[in-house]
C-alpha cells in the first residue's frame, strides 16, 4: 500500500501526510545512523578475526556493498507486489537487527577456525574461501536488508503530490546525514564509553526502534484506510505505461548513477590516502575522513532540489554538474597542497579539538569536489522522477547501480589505480570519469542541427582533454616528504605508500605513509640484537617465527645462528617485502633469499593462530600502538594464540617501543602479557634513553621459575667459539645481564586493565595521546625511562650478580643521556659525571673488554669509554 492511498485532497490528509513524512524522515535518519555505525564496527571486528591483510579488508568491503546493491534492486522488484511498504520497511530493519547478531558474537563461533584450518590450508585456496564465507555470513545478509529499507520507505511515503524529485531526495539526505551521526557517535563516544561489543548492541537497538516505528505506522495507515474508504485512489488513474524515450532516460540514469557511485567511492579512497599522508596517523583519522565525505553527500542532497529548480531542464544541469565535478576533482591535489601550506593538521590540546580541526581541514581541501559530486545522484533521482517515476518505483535500481559503481570503484582503486597512478594521479583518473560521463548527456549542449554529429559532443571532448592534461605532473608529485632525506624508491599499493629513504643520520629506512619509519641501517646493531637475544635465552632453538619483517635486519640476525633449522617470517605488506629484498639485503644477511627462511605475506595474528606447537621461539617486532589495527598484536587473544604456537619450553619475545608508550599503557601491556604468560622477563636492547626498546619474554612452561643463567653462559660461549656474531654485549653472559631489567608477575587488578580485541584499550588510548599536544612529553623516554627502570623494574631483582650488572647498565644509560646535554653542565655536574665514569670502569666486566673478536662499533651506545679505556 503506497501513501498516495492515504491522501484525499484536503487539510486533514495534508496534516496526516506531514506527520507520516516527519516519521519517515526520522526513521530514515535512524536507519542511516545504525548502518554506518555497523559498517565501522564490522570492518574492525572482521579485521580482528580475519586479519588486517588487504584481501580480508576487501572481502568485508565487497560483501557490504554487494549486499546494499542486491538489497536495493530486490526491493525494486519486491515492491511491485507488496501492498504494505511500511511493513516491508519494518521487516527490513528487523532483518538488519537479526542478521547483525553473527557479527556481534563472531569471536564466540569463529575463533576456532584458524587453529582448525592450519597454516598450509590458511595460505591455500581454503583460507581465501573461509575468509569469504565468514565475511559473507557476518556482513552480507544485514547489508542486504539495509539496501532494501530506503526503497521501501520511499514507496510508503511518496505520492504524486510529494514526488521523488524533492521528498525522496530529502529522505536520501536524512539517511546519509544519519550515517554521519553514526560514524561520529561510534568513533568519539561509543568505543570510548562502551567498547565495540556494546556499541554494536546499541546500533542493533536503533534498528529495532526503527523497525517498531515502521510497524506502528503500518498499523496506523491500515486503520486510516479502513475508516476512509474514499481515500483510496482509482488504480486506473495511475499511468503505468512507459514509452521508449522514458526507458532510455531510465537506462541513462542507471548508467550515470553507476558512474557517480564509482567516482564518489574512488574519490573517497584517494582522499583517505591523501589525508593519511598529512594528518597524524591513528584509529580516529579514517573515520573522521569518512564522516566528512558522507556529510558532504548529505548536505549536497539537501541542497539539490533548490539547485535543480534553478535550471529549466535537469539534463542541462546534469551536464554542468558532471563538468564542474571533473574540474574540481582534478584540482583537489593542487588545492590540498596549497591549503597545507597555511593549515597545520598537527596535534591539538584535546581529541575533540583535533577532530574538529581535522574535519574543517578536510572540508576545506576535499569539500569543494565532494559537494559538487554529491549532487549528481540526487539530480539523477529528480531526472527519473520528472520522467514519470514520481513515486520512486525504480529508485531501487538507481540505488543499486550507485552502490555497484562504488564497489567497483573502491576495488579498482586499491588493485589498479593506486599502484599505477599513485594517490595524486588517481584524482586525475576520477576527473576523466566524470568528464567522460558528460558524453551521455551531451545532447543538451549540441550545436546547431546542421553541425556534424561529432561536433555536437565537442564540449565534452574538450573537457576530457583538459582534465586529463595534468596527469603527467600529478604522477610525478612525491608522496613522501622530501625534506632532509633522499627518496630511493616509492611504491603505492593497497596498504598505502611505502618508500625507501636515505639520510645522513639514520641511513636507509622504510617510510610508511609518510608517517613513520621502519628500521634504519645505522641502527642495525640494535635491530639485530632484537633477534639474537631471544635465541640466547632458549636452550636449543631450531624452529623460529618472526612476526614482522620491516628491513629484515632483526630476522636476518636469526640466520647467523647455525643451530636454526627453519625461520618463518610473516609480513603483511608485499611492498615492504620487496623493499627489504631489493635495498636491505647487504644488511639483513639476505634473509629473503636464505635457504632456511620463508617469508609469508599474511596477517601476523592469523598466521600465528593457525600454528599449533610449531615454534621454539617466536619473535614479535615493535608495532606502533597508535597505528590502526596494529594493537591487535598486543591483545590478550593474540598472546594466547602465540603461547599455543610454542613447543614445550618454547619462548616468546615481544619487543616494545617504550618511547611510544606512556607508563599507564605499558602497564596495560604488561598485565595483558602476564595474563597469558604468568611471569614476564624484561630486557632492554640498548642504552639510549631517548629511544629505549623493551622486551617482554615469556615461556610456554608454567614450571619455568626464572632465567637459567648457566644456560645463557653456555649459549654465549657457543656463540664465541663459532663466531656466530660479533656484538660484544651478547657474546658474554655478563653483557646479557646488563640488558636484563627483572621480572613481572601476573597482576592482581583483574581484567579491567587488559587489552583485548573487544575493548581496543591500547589503540584508543595511544591514538588519543598521539593526537594531543606534546605527546613525547608523556612517553617513556629520557629521564622518565630511567625513573621507570629504577622504580618499576630493578626492585624485582633478587640475584646479586644480576643486580650489579643491571645497576651498571643503568649508570651507562644515565651517562649516555648526560653526554647529549653536556653543553649545559656546570663544573660540579662535570665532576659528578667523571666520578660516574670511574664507577662504571670499576664494575665493568673485564671479559667483554678482553674479547678482541668483538666489534666495538656494535656496542649499544658510546663504546669509547668502556671498550677502549677500560684497561
Amino acid at each position: 500500500m503506497s501513501c498516495d492511498s492515504l491522501l484525499p485532497v484536503g487539510t486533514t490528509s495534508t496534516s496526516r501526510y506531514n506527520s507520516l513524512y516527519i516519521a519517515a524522515t526520522f526513521f530514515s535518519l535512524s536507519s542511516g545512523f545504525a548502518a554506518l555505525a555497523h559498517e565501522v564496527l564490522w570492518a574492525r571486528r572482521l579485521i580482528d578475526l580475519l586479519g588486517a591483510s588487504t584481501e580480508s579488508t576487501t572481502r568485508v568491503f565487497a560483501c557490504f556493498f554487494l549486499g546494499l546493491c542486491l538489497g536495493a534492486v530486490s526491493a525494486n522488484t519486491f515492491l511491485r507486489i507488496v501492498k504494505r511498504p511500511w511493513r516491508a520497511a519494518g521487516l527490513a530493519e528487523l532483518g538488519v537487527a537479526c542478521f547483525a547478531l553473527p557479527a556481534l558474537f563472531l569471536s564466540a563461533w569463529a575463533d576456532w577456525i584458524w587453529p582448525f584450518l592450519g597454516v598450509e590450508r590458511l595460505l591455500g585456496w581454503e583460507g581465501s574461501a573461509i575468509k569469504l564465507v565468514v565475511s559473507w555470513l557476518a556482513v552480507f545478509p544485514a547489508a542486504f536488508c539495509m539496501g532494501m529499507f530506503l526503497p521501501c520507505i520511499a514507496q510508503a511515503i511518496l505520492s504524486a503530490q510529494r514526488p521523488l524529485a524533492r521528498h525522496g531526495i530529502w529522505l536520501y539526505a536524512a539517511n546519509t546525514l544519519g550515517g554521519v551521526l553514526g560514524i561520529a557517535w561510534v568513533t568519539i563516544f561509543g568505543l570510548q564509553w562502551f567498547g565495540p561489543a556494546v556499541s554494536m548492541q546499541l546500533a542493533i537497538a536503533v534498528n529495532l526502534v526503527a523497525a517498531i516505528g515502521c510497524f506502528v505506522l503500518d498499523y496506523w495507515s491500515e486503520v486510516q484506510v479502513q475508516t476512509s474508504p474514499s481515500a483510496v485512489l482509482d488504480p486506473s488513474s495511475v499511468n503505468t505505461q512507459v514509452d521508449g524515450k522514458t526507458r532510455q532516460v531510465y537506462r541513462q540514469a542507471a548508467l550515470l548513477s553507476f558512474v557517480s557511485g564509482m567516482g564518489v567511492l574512488t574519490y573517497e579512497m584517494l582522499s583517505l590516502q591523501l589525508i593519511s599522508l598529512i594528518a597524524p596517523l591513528s584509529y580516529y583519522v579514517p573515520p573522521a575522513v569518512l564522516a566528512v565525505v558522507v556529510f558532504s553527500l548529505g548536505i549536497s542532497a539537501l541542497c539539490a532540489p533548490a539547485l535543480i529548480s534553478k535550471f529549466r531542464s535537469v539534463e542541462r544541469f546534469l551536464w554542468w554538474l558532471m563538468a564542474i565535478a571533473a574540474v574540481t576533482v582534478v584540482a583537489t591535489p593542487f588545492w590540498t597542497r596549497f591549503v597545507v601550506l597555511y593549515f597545520n593538521v598537527g596535534p591539538r590540546d584535546s581529541l575533540t579539538h583535533f577532530l574538529a580541526h581535522l574535519a574543517f581541514f578536510c572540508m576545506l581541501s576535499l569539500g569543494p569536489a565532494m559537494l559538487v559530486a554529491g549532487v549528481v545522484f540526487p539530480t539523477l533521482t529528480a531526472w527519473i522522477s520528472e520522467s514519470g517515476d514520481r513515486q520512486g518505483k525504480r529508485w531501487g535500481v538507481l540505488l543499486a547501480a550507485n552502490g555497484c559503481g562504488g564497489l567497483i570503484g573502491a576495488e579498482a582503486t586499491h588493485r589498479w589505480l593506486l599502484p599505477q597512478f599513485g594517490v595524486f594521479g588517481g584524482f586525475c583518473f576520477v576527473a576523466v570519469i566524470y568528464a567522460a560521463a558528460t558524453v551521455c548527456v551531451g545532447q543538451v549542449v549540441q550545436g546547431p542541427k546542421r553541425w556534424p554529429h561529432a561536433l555536437r559532443y565537442m564540449p565534452s571532448f574538450v573537457l576530457i582533454a583538459l582534465v586529463a592534461f595534468p596527469i603527467t605532473e600529478l604522477t610525478k608529485l612525491p608522496h613522501t616528504n622530501p625534506g632532509g632525506i633522499r627518496i630511493l624508491d616509492e611504491q603505492v599499493g593497497r596498504e598505502g605508500v611505502v618508500a625507501v629513504i636515505d639520510s645522513e643520520e639514520l641511513g636507509l629506512r622504510i617510510a610508511m605513509a609518510n608517517q613513520y619509519v621502519l628500521g634504519g641501517t645505522k641502527l642495525s646493531a640494535d635491530q639485530a640484537r632484537m633477534g639474537h637475544l631471544p635465541l640466547i635465552l632458549h636452550a636449543n632453538p631450531q624452529r623460529v617465527a618472526c612476526i614482522g619483517l620491516a628491513t629484515g635486519i632483526t630476522a636476518g640476525a636469526v640466520v647467523q645462528h647455525p643451530e636454526i633449522d627453519s625461520i618463518q617470517i610473516v609480513e603483511l605488506s608485499p611492498l615492504v617485502v620487496r623493499a627489504a629484498d631489493r635495498f636491505f639485503h647487504p644488511y639483513n644477511n639476505q634473509i629473503t633469499r636464505a635457504k632456511n627462511a620463508t617469508v609469508i605475506e599474511e596477517d601476523g595474528r592469523t598466521f600465528i593462530a593457525a600454528n599449533q606447537s610449531a615454534f621454539d621461539v617466536v619473535i614479535s617486532d615493535m608495532f606502533l600502538p597508535w597505528a590502526p589495527g596494529e594493537s591487535r598484536l598486543y591483545s590478550l587473544e593474540h598472546f594466547q594464540a602465540v603461547r599455543k604456537s610454542l613447543r614445550p619450553d618454547g619462548l616468546f619475545c615481544q619487543w616494545l617501543a617504550a618511547y611510544q608508550l606512556t607508563p599507564e599503557q605499558l602497564m596495560v601491556l604488561r598485565d595483558t602479557f602476564c595474563q597469558v604468560f604468568p611471569r614476564a622477563y624484561l630486557f632492554r636492547n640498548n642504552f639510549d634513553s631517548h629511544y629505549p626498546g623493551l622486551a617482554l619474554v615469556g615461556f610456554e612452561s608454567e614450571q619455568r621459575l626464572g632465567i637459567d643463567w648457566n644456560q645463557v653462559r653456555r649459549r654465549c660461549q657457543s656463540a664465541r667459539e663459532g663466531n656466530a656474531y660479533r656484538d660484544p654485549i651478547l657474546r658474554h653472559a655478563e653483557g646479557v645481564q646488563m640488558l636484563y631489567l627483572g621480572m613481572q608477575d601476573k597482576a592482581t587488578t583483574g581484567d579491567s586493565n587488559l587489552n583485548t580485541l573487544s575493548n581496543l584499550k591500547l589503540e584508543l588510548s595511544a591514538g588519543q595521546i598521539r593526537l594531543t599536544s606534546n605527546p613525547f612529553q608523556k612517553y617513556l623516554n629520557a629521564e622518565r625511562w630511567l625513573e621507570f627502570v629504577d622504580q618499576a623494574c630493578l626492585p624485582s631483582m633478587s640475584s646479586s650478580d644480576n643486580r650489579v650488572m643491571a645497576l651498571l647498565a643503568q649508570k651507562i644509560a644515565f651517562r649516555e643521556l648526560a653526554l647529549k646535554e653536556i653543553s649545559h653542565f656546570s663544573a660540579d655536574d662535570l665532576a659528578a659525571l667523571q666520578q660516574l665514569e670511574k664507577s662504571i670502569l670499576v664494575d665493568f666486566p673485564p671479559a667483554i673488554v678482553a674479547d678482541i673478536v668483538a666489534a666495538p662499533e656494535l656496542w649499544p651506545g658510546d663504546a669509547a669509554l668502556i671498550l677502549s679505556n677500560a684497561k
